[in-house]
């Protein structure tokens, strides 16, 4: 049976409030083209057992296959299912931890009404490209992580202001005076 006649047959939402989810589910995919249909046969009739609103977030982690384009078609027929796309192979551990951190975010912007998405940087691409992911050490353990810098970036998308080593005190004050004059 193809993943369009499984979506067809079994899962058929009925005015699901995806805003909201009580259960989420995270899991990884790497090349499981072959049985991401049965994946979906069996988490639709999972979901229309549940006594409260449900996602499944489906993580690939590189897939090498169509696995990607299947997720993405699931997704389209059936908002509950959730696509993250890792820009390579990480491995389950990875996957799974990257799909739970953007769990938590969508719950944060939903408990405070945020207006704009927050983004994830599972494998930290964005973070070496603006210079952030360095080495650190603390108590004589050295280690690869995002040390604290503020961006003050434009309305053209160019970098205004840049703060490295960010310290709390006083940092708030710099940056709404710097916010100021770009504002005017």
């Amino acid at each position: 049976m193809t993943l369009r006649n499984l979506m067809h047959n079994e899962c058929r939402p009925q005015n699901h409030d995806v805003s909201s989810p009580t259960y989420s589910f995270v899991l990884p995919i790497y090349n499981e083209e072959e049985t991401l249909g049965e994946l979906c046969r069996r988490m639709c009739t999972l979901l229309h057992r549940l006594d409260g609103p449900s996602e499944v977030l489906l993580v690939n982690d590189g897939s090498q296959d169509a696995s990607y384009s299947l997720m993405v078609e699931m997704h389209r027929r059936d908002a509950r299912f959730k696509v993250i796309d890792l820009s390579r192979n990480f491995g389950h551990q990875v996957a799974i931890t990257a799909g739970m951190d953007l769990i938590g975010r969508l719950r944060k912007v939903q408990a405070h009404g945020l207006t704009f998405p927050l983004l994830a940087d599972a494998d930290h691409e964005v973070a070496e490209k603006y210079g952030v992911w360095q080495e650190k050490s603390r108590y004589g353990r050295t280690y690869m992580g995002i040390v604290r810098t503020t961006y003050l970036i434009g309305p053209d998308g160019k970098v205004v202001e840049r703060w490295d080593n960010v310290k709390v005190d006083g940092h708030v004050d710099a940056v709404a005076a710097a916010i100021t004059p770009a504002r005017a």
